[in-house]
C-alpha cells in the first residue's frame, strides 16, 4: 500500500481558501519547528507571499483587470512556495503520518482495497513480426495496476497455473518464444493487490491462435 503523502498542489483550492489553508499550514510549521527545522523556502518568506496574496486578493474584488491580473499573479508565487514547502515536507517526513499531520498539509488519500477485479471485455491476439510471435491487446479494467496473459499449446493443462504467464504493465504487448506452426490458447486479466497476493484471476474466455 502506498504510504501517505503531503498534497502539494494548491491549483484546486479556491481564491477565499487559499490564505486560510496556506496560514494554517505556516502557523502549525512554525509551532513544530523542533519537527521543520530548516523549512524551504523560509517560512518568513511563505508568510511575506499569503500578505501579498492576501492584500491583492482584496483588491481584486470588484477591481480592475489589473488587479485581478495582480491577484492572478501573486496567487501563482504562493503556489509555488507552498508547492515547494509540500516538497520540504515530504522528504523530512518520509513514511512518518506523524510528521505528516504536524505540518497540517491536507494528506493523500489511503487508497481502498480493489479486490479481484472483473476480466476485461476485449481480448485480441494478433500475429506478430516474426515467427513465433504474437501481439496481445486488451480492453481498460478501471483500477487495474496491471494485466496478465496466460498462455499454453493446445492441448493446454487443465490447471491454468501449468500455463505460461506475461505480465504487463500496458493494455498492449508481445509475446516472444512461441513455436511455430503450433496452435496456442490465450487468456487475459486485469490484476490488483489482492488478486497478485492471492492468485485469483478473473480471466477472458479463451482465445485459440495458430502461431506462424
Amino acid at each position: 500500500m502506498r504510504p501517505q503523502k503531503a498534497l502539494i498542489s494548491f491549483k484546486a483550492v479556491k481564491d477565499a481558501e487559499l490564505t486560510e489553508l496556506c496560514q494554517h499550514i505556516v502557523d502549525k510549521m512554525t509551532i513544530n519547528v523542533a519537527i521543520f527545522p530548516t523549512p524551504v523556502p523560509a517560512l518568513a518568506t511563505v508568510q511575506a507571499a499569503i500578505d501579498d496574496y492576501e492584500d491583492k486578493l482584496t483588491d481584486s474584488i470588484d477591481g480592475s483587470k489589473a488587479q485581478k491580473t495582480a491577484k492572478n499573479l501573486a496567487r501563482k508565487v504562493l503556489e509555488g512556495l507552498m508547492n515547494d514547502l509540500g516538497e520540504y515536507v515530504n522528504f523530512t517526513a518520509g513514511d512518518d503520518l506523524n510528521i505528516l499531520t504536524a505540518s497540517a498539509f491536507p494528506l493523500s488519500k489511503i487508497p481502498g482495497p480493489v479486490g479481484v477485479l472483473p476480466p476485461p471485455d476485449s481480448f485480441k491476439i494478433t500475429f506478430g513480426d516474426n515467427p513465433g510471435e504474437m501481439k496481445f491487446s486488451i480492453s481498460t479494467v478501471p483500477k487495474a495496476s496491471g494485466y496478465l496473459v496466460i498462455y499454453a499449446q493446445v492441448p493446454a493443462p487443465e490447471d491454468e497455473k501449468l500455463w505460461q504467464a506475461q505480465p504487463s504493465s500496458k493494455k498492449s504487448g508481445l509475446i516472444t518464444g512461441l513455436e511455430s506452426n503450433k496452435k496456442y490458447v490465450f487468456k487475459a486479466a486485469a490484476t490488483s493487490p489482492e488478486s497478485n497476493k492471492s492468485g485469483n484471476y478473473n480471466y477472458t474466455e479463451p482465445v485459440s491462435k495458430l502461431v506462424q
